[in-house]
């Protein structure tokens, strides 16, 4: 699982409701967490913007521990670099010229041969994984 579908959990999407779905086992890599957890704080501003109370409105700094806590709570298995350093490689090549933040998250889906939910067009086109949307998520498993 990239970084966007997990964004989108954290702000109370369609991907939240995927995520806690039994019927599946979500892997992600140490550096897709950093990379949620580096934007948390832009997150808690847009979450403490949308709340649109003006008084007794929550302060983002609880928004943003809240956000944390929540990132925390989602059963993801979170995979060390080691796992797929043999495939580092390879997604450079693939993918480095268009975003070097989802060399980690590709060089994953190689090793594994698991689909990779991402709705990031840098992974567009890269025959050497299958790519899932939120949208292909919802429509491939429509009991959601």
């Amino acid at each position: 699982m990239d970084a966007n579908p997990l964004f989108a959990a954290l702000l109370g999407g369609k991907a939240l409701k995927i995520i806690y779905d039994k019927q599946f086992h979500f892997i992600t890599t140490e550096h897709t967490i950093w990379e949620v957890k580096k934007y948390i704080r832009e997150l808690a501003k847009t979450v403490h913007r949308k709340s649109g109370k003006n008084k007794g409105q929550r302060k983002k700094e609880a928004i943003e521990r809240e956000l944390n806590a929540e990132l925390e709570k989602f059963p993801l298995e979170i995979i060390h670099p080691q796992y797929y350093s043999h495939k580092i490689e390879q997604s450079k090549i693939l993918i480095g010229s268009r975003d070097i933040t989802d060399i980690d998250i590709l060089a994953l889906s190689l090793t594994t041969r698991f689909p990779l939910w991402s709705n990031d067009k840098d992974f567009e086109g890269i025959e050497e994984i299958e790519l899932l949307r939120t949208e292909d998520m919802l429509r491939k498993f429509d009991g959601l």
